[in-house]
Order: structure tokens, then sequence, then C-alpha cells
């Protein structure tokens, strides 16, 4: 049961936050400028400019956030199903987190697709949960290799703390680590 409900949090932490909702957004705007010229349904006009209003983002980033909390499971068994590696921080600098906390990367560019779903080759989702502690969840196949646990070094903390920034809407949250 643990991993299960560890994937679920992790699941619910990455759709909760304004940073999804202003993607929701920005589909609508580049599905309507993909059209721009279009002749198009006056329903599906409709639909496209009702997308870009805040209230109708809000209320489907709502049902999205209700959908993984009433049992969508979905999200929660690709992440089940990814490499788990615990970072374990033992230098001078805390991990820090921020009000969009899960923060994805991928170093392999697969162009002209995107690269950033959960199932993409070679994604990183990087979740830091204490300042001295984070975890990573991986490709399966293209990490297969790498051990459970890791001891970050400076250029890990740093890396990890700049996504924290870039994927940051409003707050950057840093806790001081008491080291020995």
């Amino acid at each position: 049961m643990g991993r299960k409900r560890d994937s679920s949090y992790v699941a619910v932490q990455d759709v909760r936050t304004r940073e999804t909702r202003e993607f929701i957004k920005g589909i609508g705007v580049k599905i309507k400028e993909s059209l721009k010229g279009k002749p198009l349904s006056p329903k599906l006009e409709e639909e496209l400019t009702e997308i870009e209003k805040d209230d109708t983002n809000k209320i489907v980033h709502l049902k999205l956030l209700v959908e993984k909390l009433i049992g969508a499971r979905k999200l929660t068994e690709i992440i089940i199903q990814m490499k788990w590696i615990l970072y374990e921080n033992h230098t001078t600098i805390p991990l820090w987190t921020s009000d969009h906390p899960i923060n994805r990367y991928n170093p392999i560019d697969l162009s002209p697709f995107g690269n950033l779903g959960l199932k993409s080759k070679g994604i990183q989702v990087f979740f830091p949960l204490t300042p001295t502690l984070g975890m990573l969840f991986c490709d399966p196949i293209e990490y297969m290799l790498e051990p459970d646990k890791i001891e970050c070094i400076k250029d890990n903390i740093t890396f990890f703390n700049a996504l924290q920034v870039i994927k940051s809407t409003r707050a950057i949250f840093l806790q001081m680590a008491i080291l020995p």
C-alpha cells in the first residue's frame, strides 16, 4: 500500500498547482491559434473561447484534481511503475521547494514531439521531500542500472533547486537543514 499511497500523493501534488491551470489554458490557446482562419462550427468557436476564461480553467482544473483524489489511477499507476531513486543531500546547500514542487526534466531531445510526459523516454521527475532528501521518479528502462539511493553532490542540488525556481509561479520555500 505504501507505494500506491505515495504515488497518489505525488500525482495530486503534480496537478494541484497554478502551473497546471496555466497549462490547460495554454492548450486552448494553441488549438485556437492553429485553427485560426479555418472554418469552425459555432459550437467549437464557443468552446475555444470559453477555455481561455479563468473561470472555465478553474473548473477544468478542479475536475482534474478531483479525479486524482477520488480514484482515477492512471497517473498514480504510471508513477508506481517508474524507477524510484532516493536522493540524499549531505551538502551545505538545502533542497528548496516551491508552489509547484513536482518538476519534470528530460535530457533526451524527442523533437518534434514533447519530452516531458511521464512515459517519455528519459523522463525524470524530481520531488524534494525535506532540505536533505528528495525523490526522483524516472524512466525505468533508461535508468534501470541506477541505484535506488544516491548521495547528491553540490551540482545535483543546484540543478534541482534551479528547477524549483523555473517552475514556480509564486513562491520558493527554503528551510535550512541542520547538518552535523
